[in-house]
Parts: C-alpha cells; sequence; structure tokens
C-alpha cells in the first residue's frame, strides 16, 4: 500500500510539473527595421494565436525598433502593421529582426510622402494627426483607428490599446456607449486621435487605457443630415439604414442618429478560412458564425 502511494505522489509531482512548465512565459521579441536598416518606432506587432488567429496580445515598438511580448502562449503569429508599409505575417519567435517593406502601392497614390501620419507626445496622450495624412482614406472610424500606433480594432467595433487592453473611447469629448457608433463615422471625418496608455484620476480607478478622437469642426450653419442605405441579398436580404442629423447655429452644434436594420433570412452560417505564408510555411486558420433573424433600431 505505501509503495502505491509513492507511486501516485509521484505521479502527482510529474504532472505538476509538467504543468508548470507549459505555463511558463514566453518572452517573445525582436526588432523591426526599414527597407535601410534603420530602426523603426510606433510599428505595431500583434501576436495572433494558432489555428484560429484570435488576438493574443500586442505592442509597439520603441525608439530603438524594440519589442518585447510576454505570454503562456507556445506558437503564434506575429502580424506587424505600420501605415506606409506592407502587413507582414512573421512565426513568433525570440530575438527576431522583421525588415518592412513599403506598400509602393499606396505610396503611388500619394502626392508626397510626408502625408505619412505623423505620431508625437501631446500631454497625457500620443496624438496621431489624421487629417491631411492618408489615413482619410482609410474607410471608417475603425479602419483608421487599426493603422494608427498602439491601437488595434477589433471585428465588433471594440478597441484595444496593446500591452494595456481594452479601451475607453471617446469621441469629442463624450464617452462611446455603443462600438457600432464607429462604423457610422467615416475616416475623414477626424482630426486627431489620442492613445492614453496611463489614464488619471479624470478616469475610473478600473480604466485600462483611453482613446480620444477629435472630429473635425464641421463648416457652414444650419440643418445638414447624412443618410447611408445598404442591402444585400444572401438567403434572405438584409437591410440597414443609418442617418445623421446636424443644426448648427453660432456655436451651438447638435447632431442626432438614428439607425435602423433588418436581417431577412431565418439563420445563416458564415465560415471563414484564413491562409498565411511566413517564410515558406503555409499556416491556415478556420473560424464561423452563425447568425439568427433580428431587427434592430436606435438613436
Amino acid at each position: 500500500m505505501i509503495r502505491i502511494l509513492l507511486r501516485l505522489a509521484a505521479l502527482m509531482a510529474a504532472m505538476m510539473m509538467t504543468t508548470v512548465a507549459f505555463a511558463e512565459p514566453q518572452d517573445w521579441g525582436g526588432r523591426v527595421i526599414d527597407e535601410k536598416g534603420e530602426p523603426m518606432p510606433f510599428v505595431n506587432v500583434v501576436l495572433l494565436s494558432l489555428p484560429d488567429s484570435a488576438f493574443v496580445q500586442g505592442a509597439t515598438t520603441d525608439e530603438q525598433g524594440m519589442f518585447k511580448i510576454v505570454t503562456d502562449v507556445n506558437q503564434g503569429l506575429f502580424k506587424v502593421t505600420c501605415m506606409g508599409y506592407q502587413t507582414l505575417y512573421v512565426n513568433a519567435g525570440q530575438n527576431l529582426t522583421i525588415q518592412m517593406k513599403e506598400d509602393t502601392q499606396l505610396l503611388g497614390e500619394v502626392v508626397v510622402k510626408g502625408q505619412l501620419p505623423q505620431t508625437h507626445a501631446k500631454g497625457d496622450a500620443m496624438r496621431t494627426t489624421v487629417a491631411g495624412t492618408i489615413l482619410e482614406k482609410a474607410g471608417t472610424v475603425s479602419d483608421a483607428l487599426s493603422k494608427i500606433p498602439s491601437l488595434e480594432a477589433e471585428r465588433d467595433g471594440a478597441v484595444k490599446v496593446l500591452g494595456r487592453g481594452d479601451a475607453e473611447v471617446y469621441i469629442n469629448g463624450r464617452r462611446v456607449q455603443d462600438n457600432s457608433e464607429l462604423s457610422r463615422l467615416r475616416s475623414d471625418q477626424i482630426q486627431h486621435v489620442d492613445v492614453v496608455q496611463n489614464p488619471g484620476a479624470r478616469y475610473a480607478a478600473s480604466t485600462k487605457a483611453v482613446v480620444r478622437i477629435t472630429l473635425k469642426k464641421a463648416q457652414g450653419e444650419g440643418f445638414s443630415f447624412q443618410d447611408n442605405l445598404e442591402g444585400i441579398y444572401q438567403y434572405g436580404h438584409t437591410l440597414t439604414n443609418n442617418l445623421d442629423v446636424n443644426y448648427r447655429t453660432g456655436g451651438f452644434d447638435i447632431t442626432a442618429s438614428l439607425w435602423a436594420g433588418r436581417y431577412g433570412h431565418a439563420k445563416s452560417l458564415q465560415e471563414n478560412t484564413l491562409t498565411y505564408y511566413a517564410g515558406p510555411d503555409k499556416i491556415e486558420g478556420v473560424s464561423s458564425k452563425e447568425s439568427l433573424k433580428s431587427i434592430w433600431k436606435g438613436w
């Protein structure tokens, strides 16, 4: 009996050691350089898990182009992004040197390279100017945010600050309560974006990070409106409509938004297969999503 108990104890100890070994954090990182070998600051590096390509953690390179991600995930893929450069997918590892390549197709649409957005310190935040840069052409506000240093915009509209987690988002000083609100704004409406990684006493103690979006000041006075109607048919009809009404006079400016939509199909299944080539390695990720018939509205 004693011999059996000793064997069980030894087996449990081995299992605990194995568990600890698997949970041991991985210290991954490296350096990002341009085509001339110069270090690149403010480059977003996001760690994606395999095989589902889900967001794990992220970091932004420092002035020397260095980054580090500490996680207990034992395999993954780095997604490396920077405005004006091609997005790269690299197998995660230690002491990597990642060389970015200019996106010649994107830069070919721009008159001068000076139209790339600039990021600098401003008070308690890092400010990225959008107005007058190629970020104006990103599309929606969410599309623009995903190209700004330290930010990662999720498909559901949530915004993360790399290294900090989910962020509170403010538009012209008003906190965003519905993430879908970002999809109803255009990138060419943005003046600049402030990213606060260490919120002060003006925010709740539970706030991990803050993203402040300042829109361009509207021109002219009186009433104006913008309506966006979209329809699609796939196993049934889907219809969405967004209406923004604005009134300005003197220093007074008020905007109201109304949106409604309908999924006409009873049920659908969407499956996505993502394929990455990281050097000679081919990596595939598969995801699926079901949606039910629904009607929604809001203001």
